[in-house]
């Protein structure tokens, strides 16, 4: 093998150096190639659904209180969940379509509230792991961050260049299920809250933003990143279920030994 690589390797410094297979007396001329591939990355996002050990949720039967023929245990989860991960792989600009992420949750039982004091309200069918007839109903809160890094570029006289970051939201409900939708919520928190937050959940997976960047304290849609006229954009989106936001319902004639809620997601894009 080593021999191999030396006749390649030699080979290869032959072709680039222009080398023929014989000398050659007298005048001469010739010619060498240079060149290669050009690639270009198309900009994209990366997804992951994260920590799986919310599927470690154990609970006593002896801690469910009775409410009428149910038992229902309270504030389970002890602590956050991470539920979907995802960001830009590497900032970009001039796109004006098929970057604004739709984000869709669903399953058994789905439905979802989005109040105006607390994060979004998801309820799904819960039911035994080993024995699937035996059916009831988990509802817990879901936090849904998203943030915008990007850069305008000023006019030079209105307006200046400026580097911020900024919450987003979905207010006008339709880009999917996925983002913080109520504005009276949305409003209660500002870009730096999401950044932290994003920050705490994603750790090293964090985009990275400049320290001479600024907070845009109000928020922007999801199709700020459709925007040609923002540069060096990048997005991070990190969803997770709130610690002790749980409350499970299951008949008492037909409480499992193990349960489980399944949480379905899909991300295409506008």
């Amino acid at each position: 093998m080593k021999k191999t690589l030396i006749a390649l390797a030699v080979a290869a410094s032959a072709a680039v150096s222009g080398s023929a297979m014989a000398w050659q007396d007298g005048d001469f001329n010739g010619s060498v190639d240079i060149g290669g591939s050009i690639t270009s990355e198309q900009p994209t996002w990366q997804w992951k659904i994260a920590n799986m050990s919310a599927d470690a949720i154990n609970l006593k039967l002896a801690d469910a209180t009775q409410s009428g023929s149910n038992n229902v245990w309270s504030n389970i989860g002890e602590k956050a969940y991470t539920i979907l991960l995802g960001k830009t792989k590497f900032e970009y600009s001039a796109v004006s379509s098929g970057m604004s992420p739709v984000i869709t949750y669903g399953g058994d039982g789905f439905n979802i509230k989005h109040p105006s004091n607390s994060a979004p309200i998801i309820t799904l069918t819960a039911t035994g792991k080993t024995d699937t007839s035996k059916v009831g109903t988990l509802v817990f809160k879901m936090n849904m961050f998203a943030l915008s890094d990007h850069y305008w570029k000023g006019n030079g006289v209105d307006t200046v260049d400026k580097d911020t970051y900024q919450m987003v939201a979905d207010t006008s409900k339709v880009y999917g299920n996925g983002y913080f939708q109520n504005a009276g919520y949305v409003k209660t928190m500002t870009s730096d809250d999401v950044k932290n937050e994003l920050t705490r959940i994603l750790g090293a997976d964090m985009i990275s933003i400049s320290s001479s960047a600024v907070s845009t304290p109000t928020y922007t849609g999801p199709n700020i990143f459709d925007r040609a006229d923002a540069f060096n954009i990048e997005g991070v989106y990190g969803s997770e279920y709130v610690a002790n936001s749980g409350t499970l319902t299951f008949p008492q004639n037909a409480t499992p030994t193990d349960w489980k809620a399944t949480l379905r997601v899909t991300v295409s894009y506008q």
